[in-house]
C-alpha cells in the first residue's frame, strides 16, 4: 500500500518539477508556497472546528481554492512563454510567487491569532486582490500590444 502511495506521488512529483525547470519558475519558492498552502488549509480546518462552522463540502472547496492557487503563477508563465515575453516579464512572475507568498503568510498568521485568541478575526482577501491586479496589468498589455 506504501509503495503505491510513493509511485503515486513519484509520478506527479517529477512532471511537476519538469513543468517547473520548463517555466524557469523559482521552484524554492513554488515549494515554500505549497507548504504554505498545506499549514493554511490545516490551520484553517482547525479554526473552523473551534468556532464549530466545520463541513466536509467547505473542506473540499478548500481543497479546491488552494489547488486553484498554483496555477496564478503557472498560467502567467505559459501566457508569457506563449506570446515570446517570458525573458521581458518573467521576473514579474517570481514577483507573483512573492506576494502570494505573503498573502498565505498573513493568512496563516491571522487564523492563528484567532485560535488563540476565540475571536474569529476577518482577513482580507489577499489573493482575489492580487488576481484583480494582475488582470488590470494584463489588460494594459494587451492594448500596448494590440
Amino acid at each position: 500500500m506504501f509503495e503505491s502511495k510513493a509511485l503515486f506521488a513519484n509520478l506527479m512529483y517529477f512532471p511537476f518539477m519538469g513543468l517547473l525547470v520548463y517555466l524557469e519558475l523559482d521552484k524554492e519558492s513554488i515549494k515554500i508556497l505549497c507548504y504554505l498552502l498545506v499549514i493554511d488549509y490545516v490551520i484553517g480546518i482547525i479554526k473552523s472546528i473551534r468556532f464549530n462552522f466545520f463541513d466536509y463540502q467547505r473542506m473540499i472547496s478548500g481543497i479546491v481554492a488552494k489547488s486553484l492557487i498554483l496555477l496564478v503563477p503557472i498560467t502567467l508563465a505559459f501566457m508569457f512563454k506563449g506570446i515570446k515575453l517570458f525573458d521581458l516579464f518573467g521576473g514579474y512572475v517570481n514577483t507573483v510567487i512573492s506576494l502570494l507568498i505573503i498573502a498565505e503568510t498573513i493568512s496563516i498568521l491571522i487564523n492563528i491569532a484567532s485560535i488563540k485568541t476565540g475571536e474569529n478575526i476577518d482577513k482580507p482577501d489577499f489573493i482575489n486582490i492580487i488576481v484583480f491586479k494582475l488582470r488590470v496589468f494584463l489588460e494594459k498589455l494587451f492594448i500596448i500590444f494590440k
